[in-house]
């Protein structure tokens, strides 16, 4: 994926929250402020701004499947409608939803489309399929805004966290705001697991805070490789 076209499908993503905002006093009786929007209600998206019909049975079953993998999430375009199982953990099904909606607004010409489970760190595999590539992509902008992200983080953590280099102190804050045990030394030589760190840590230096994977209600996962994207962990 080119960096235009990564460009093209924020934007796009970036319109539909925009339609969101402008249509929110026909949507809700009491219309939410930008944090009442957090986590993005992409059910709400689906259904009251694309007026798709949203189905969210416990499990997708399909007569006579051939597929090798259980279903998550269902596209019919004939009909307008997306299927979202339910048996999954809800920041997943979120991520699916998002990633279907992705494929209704990015790919015109797909009428049918089926899709495992998704996580939101798909997007780190780089060897997907292009239409799929681009969903991730649209996906994590719709539910993971950059905008209300970097408020939140800066908020929570002042400005870009540059753990590249052994530091115990902020050691000590991310153990103690994610109740685990943090590794200094890892810490400075992975940025993945910096950056999950960051995702579900509740505190640091003194600030309180819920945890910015709950905010956005996605993956630590997800939220991780959105933080590397937008080059708030570094």
């Amino acid at each position: 994926m080119t960096s235009i076209d990564k460009l093209n499908i924020i934007h796009a993503a970036t319109g539909v929250l925009r339609s969101l905002w402008q249509e929110r006093h026909r949507i809700w009786v009491n219309p939410p402020n930008a944090d009442g929007l957090l986590p993005i209600p992409v059910d709400k998206i689906a259904r009251d701004l694309l007026g798709l019909s949203l189905e969210e049975p416990e499990e997708i079953l399909f007569a006579h499947s051939e597929d090798k993998y259980e279903v998550a999430g269902f596209l019919d375009r004939g009909e307008r409608r997306i299927v979202v199982a339910q048996k999954f953990r809800p920041e997943w099904r979120r991520f699916t939803l998002a990633h279907e909606v992705a494929h209704w607004i990015l790919h015109p010409k797909i009428t049918h489309h089926r899709d495992r489970p998704l996580t939101g760190g798909e997007r780190a595999n780089q060897t997907r399929p292009h239409d799929e590539q681009e969903a991730d992509v649209f996906a994590s902008e719709l539910l993971m805004p950059e905008k209300a992200l970097r408020r939140k983080f800066t908020a929570a953590f002042g400005s870009p966290f540059d753990g590249r280099e052994p530091d115990s102190t902020a050691a000590f804050w991310l153990s103690a705001g994610s109740n685990r045990h943090v590794n200094e030394i890892q810490l400075s030589a992975d940025l993945r697991y910096r950056a999950m760190i960051i995702a579900q840590t509740a505190s640091f230096a003194g600030r309180h805070f819920t945890p910015l994977s709950t905010v956005f209600g996605v993956s630590p996962t997800a939220l991780a490789i959105q933080l590397e994207d937008l080059g708030l962990v570094i």
